[in-house]
Order: structure tokens, then C-alpha cells, then sequence
């Protein structure tokens, strides 16, 4: 298939997003799936955001991706204040240094891809 041929890709409507937050375990799960909805991360950006790539101004939030496909930097927004507001309460709740991972194994160290959050 030619990339003109290629199916858009679905995403969730806000009923099923809804639907997808109740059966989530915990807070801590919430947030990693509304930064993965809310600003079109892949997982791998995700795991390895540290609290240097996040910037809140305005009550709004950008988060910096240093090393995307490609090996390609760029800035994304948090679209929805809701997460940019429960980015900030985590990163404050947390006390996190600059070089601290966002989200973490009970190691210390990044989740794996594919593996359990708890």
C-alpha cells in the first residue's frame, strides 16, 4: 500500500476515553494514559520524560522530546489543562529534581515497554 492509500487512524471519542479511565487502576495509570491521549507521545518519550522536559506557563503545559523517532527533538503541548494541572500536582507531590524521571520503576529506573506499571 502507497502511503495515499493508508487508513487514517482512529482515536478514542471522549465517551470511550471515559470509558477507558474508570477500569484504570490508580491515579498514577490515569495520568500516564491522559499524557499519552493528550499530547501524542509514544510510550518510549513517555518513560523516559524527565521533569527538565516539562514546562508550565499560563496554566498551560509543553513538553520537550529529545530524542523522538528519528532521533528528532521537538516541543509538545498538553492539550488539555486538566493533565497539564495534574502534571504540575504530581511533579509538586513528588518533590522531583530536574534529573528525576517523571515515572519510575520502584528501582528508580524507567519502565520497559510492555511491561506492568505496578
Amino acid at each position: 500500500m502507497t502511503k495515499k492509500n493508508k487508513p487514517l487512524k482512529r482515536f478514542l471519542t471522549d465517551d470511550e476515553w471515559l470509558l477507558v479511565k474508570e477500569v484504570m487502576p490508580n491515579n498514577y495509570v490515569r495520568l500516564i494514559f491522559a499524557l499519552l491521549h493528550g499530547t501524542g507521545l509514544r510510550i518510549q518519550e513517555l518513560l523516559y520524560l524527565q521533569k527538565r522536559d516539562i514546562t508550565f506557563k499560563n496554566n498551560k503545559g509543553k513538553i520537550y522530546v529529545s530524542n523522538g523517532k528519528g532521533n528528532k527533538s521537538r516541543y509538545v503541548p498538553i492539550i488539555y489543562d486538566e493533565v497539564t494541572k495534574r502534571l504540575e500536582d504530581y511533579v509538586k507531590k513528588n518533590n522531583l529534581k530536574l534529573e528525576d524521571l517523571l515515572f519510575q520503576n520502584k528501582l528508580g529506573r524507567p519502565y520497559k515497554s510492555g511491561r506492568s506499571l505496578n
